[in-house]
């Protein structure tokens, strides 16, 4: 009996299906850890607000509500001088802040997402001021 040498046309075709689910497999974790580093983005950028937000309110200043997707151009606390170069902070692509969504009581606040879906099925970040946390 003759022997052959190579591939049957049936080992290629599984080779390549099996090489196909596992590039499918790696390219949805790098697009989940992609929007999560986006979240995590958005997330510290915030945070670094909730203390300006804290010492406005202690110190009998008003909170200008945040609008849009900020450059960095809105002053958290009114009146501004007191708190100089204490502004909104940018955020990443896909979020903008929610409008009129800020509460003066609890100085809660949330931002949304551009449309664009997030992992886990959120579609926006709720910040914390006392608890100094957005999540």
């Amino acid at each position: 009996m003759k022997r052959k040498n190579g591939f049957t046309l049936i080992e290629i075709l599984i080779v390549v299906a099996i090489i196909a689910i596992l590039v499918t497999v790696i390219l949805v974790s790098v697009n989940q850890s992609r929007a999560n580093a986006r979240i995590n983005s958005a997330k510290t950028s915030l945070r670094t607000s909730l203390p300006v937000i804290v010492s406005c309110k202690d110190s009998g200043g008003n909170v200008n509500t945040p609008s849009g997707t900020e450059t960095g151009t809105n002053p958290i606390c009114n009146p501004a001088g007191n708190f100089n170069g204490a502004y909104w902070p940018p955020l990443v692509s896909g979020y903008q802040y929610s409008a009129g969504a800020y509460n003066s009581n609890n100085c809660n606040f949330q931002v949304n997402t551009n449309g664009d879906r997030t992992p886990l099925g959120n579609t926006y970040l709720t910040c914390d001021c006392i608890k100094q946390i957005c999540q």
